[in-house]
């Protein structure tokens, strides 16, 4: 089993209002996957959970997973995919 540097949320915490308060884009970060991992060090500064995407209950997705932010005194959602996850948070790539 694969160890991660964010904690696994409750599925609760991924709704609607919290997917619409913001995006990669507010950390300046694009939807590319190499950018996505090239600018990991960003992405770990400001995710607090992550939830599987085939558990979500709002924009449930198979083969990603929802990791949640907290920027600007707000928390926003979205999804990645689980390669880009992997090389993200896990444990074994540190």
């Amino acid at each position: 089993m694969t160890a991660y540097l964010i904690e696994r949320m409750n599925q609760d915490s991924f709704d609607w209002l919290t997917w619409r308060n913001g995006s990669l884009h507010d950390l300046g970060v694009t939807y590319r996957t190499s950018e996505i991992i090239r600018s990991r060090k960003i992405i770990l500064r400001y995710a607090v959970g992550y939830c599987r995407g085939h558990e979500l209950i709002c924009r449930p997705k198979k083969k990603h997973t929802g990791v949640m932010f907290f920027v600007n005194e707000m928390f926003f959602w979205t999804h990645l995919t689980n390669v880009e996850f992997e090389k993200i948070f896990s444990k074994e790539i540190i």
